[in-house]
């Protein structure tokens, strides 16, 4: 994702955020995380609310993170199914581009 999708995007029409599901953690071990590991994402820690809701969205493999869940929300409020996975990076952004021309 780092390498082959996100400098193919525009960052102003895409963003990107990783929750953890570790409702104990902080933020500010989240943004140690994303400094220590050079992501240029944002990074936030799921609330019991959201994760409630990601659950009844997505069911509850969405709270998993060995499987790498994820989804995307487009600008008119419509997602993709729960993906799992290293996805390839080239179907990403055929998901993407799809959000764009809506």
């Amino acid at each position: 994702m780092r390498d082959n999708v996100i400098p193919q995007v525009n960052s102003e029409d895409v963003v990107f955020v990783s929750f953890t599901v570790e409702t104990n953690d902080t933020d500010a071990n989240m943004a140690a995380y994303q400094d220590e590991n050079d992501f240029d994402w944002a990074f936030a820690v799921a609330t019991p609310e959201l994760i409630s809701g990601l659950t009844t969205q997505f069911g509850a493999f969405v709270t998993i993170p060995p499987s790498q869940p994820h989804f995307i929300i487009y600008p008119d409020g419509t997602t993709t199914g729960l993906l799992t996975g290293m996805q390839d990076p080239a179907e990403t952004l055929r998901l993407l581009a799809a959000g764009s021309a809506s």
